[in-house]
């Protein structure tokens, strides 16, 4: 028998599912496209062909359109930058230890993407590490650092973090020697939990130490750069002893460009790079050198006080500041 023709039919069930179904009847062969829409954000579609009646291929494909909401939380810490804060080369290395820093232990509940942003008058950088902190080497364990947020001088990072891991962020200034209050927000699906390492390892005050001297026409000469046939650089030596170890950071105020360098031990004079630890030139962004060296008590340290260019004479006062 031969037939031909199509016919369409549409019903709507008690649960207000519309189904809708179309025939096209051809000699040995039905084909049968049915589709359903399920009010509940499923969509199902099923294609059945029927070849001579005596084979079924069925394919089905679902989709599943699911919208979760979630809920932010936003963590806080405050804390400040003091005297007695630590310490540290920012950035690294540099000539003087004169960043103050503040070092704050993060965990979470919750493996997640977290943002953490730090508020302050002050111009704020921040370092997130892996587990430890070395102030010493910036650049280990370092996961994140951040400086400003658009046209705001705020820490701003955003990472993902773990709950297996312990996180230290770092909250420190852009530019050296700035003190001041500060507090630490967090947003995440979890709460982070601030834990703040106390600065008791740091000297509770510390001493500025003053001395005046000059360098004339009857202070001794040297070379201290290059090749000359006469000596032709004043310059000063000072021993420096120390009664508690630590930081100290050295600084000279004069009216010429001045010129340092520190030696362990002992200085000669003919042979300026043996014994020599540090120099410096214009330490603190002017013609004053600025230099900072940790110094153990054990040990006997030389300051040299000279100029940048030859045969300049004038006063000066130098300052040490650091632990007694």
């Amino acid at each position: 028998m031969t037939t031909s023709g199509s016919t369409s039919l549409s019903a709507t069930t008690s649960n207000g599912i519309s189904t809708s179904s179309m025939m096209n009847i051809t000699t040995n062969q039905i084909s049968t496209t049915l589709t359903t829409t399920v009010l509940s954000s499923v969509t199902t579609a099923s294609t059945i062909s029927m070849v001579n009646a005596t084979s079924i291929v069925a394919t089905t494909q679902a989709t599943i359109a699911t919208t979760s909401n979630y809920s932010l939380v936003q963590s806080m810490n405050s804390s400040a930058l003091t005297i007695n804060s630590q310490r540290f080369c920012h950035p690294t290395p540099c000539i003087a230890a004169m960043h103050f820093y503040q070092v704050i232990a993060l965990n979470v509940s919750m493996d997640d993407k977290y943002t953490i942003q730090c508020h302050s008058c002050m111009d704020t950088y921040g370092y997130l590490f892996n587990t430890t902190f070395d102030p010493t080497d910036t650049t280990k364990n370092l996961i994140e650092e951040g400086d400003d947020y658009g046209s705001s001088t705020d820490i701003f990072l955003t990472v993902t973090l773990q709950r297996s891991i312990r996180y230290i962020l770092v909250s420190t200034t852009y530019s050296l020697s700035v003190l001041g209050p500060f507090s630490i927000t967090s947003t995440g699906l979890v709460p982070i939990v601030f834990n703040l390492f106390s600065n008791e390892s740091a000297p509770a005050s510390f001493v500025i130490s003053q001395g005046s001297s000059s360098l004339a026409s009857t202070s001794p000469v040297y070379f201290r750069t290059g090749t000359c046939t006469t000596p032709n650089f004043y310059y000063n030596a000072f021993a420096i002893h120390v009664y508690t170890a630590g930081v100290c950071n050295i600084s000279l105020a004069s009216n010429f460009d001045s010129y340092e360098y520190l030696y362990n031990n002992t200085f000669n004079s003919s042979a300026r790079t043996t014994n020599m630890l540090q120099s410096n030139d214009d330490g603190t962004g002017s013609t004053q050198f600025f230099l900072s060296y940790f110094i153990d008590i054990l040990a006997r340290y030389i300051v040299v006080v000279t100029t940048y260019s030859a045969s300049i004479t004038g006063p000066f006062a130098i300052n040490i500041f650091g632990p007694n």
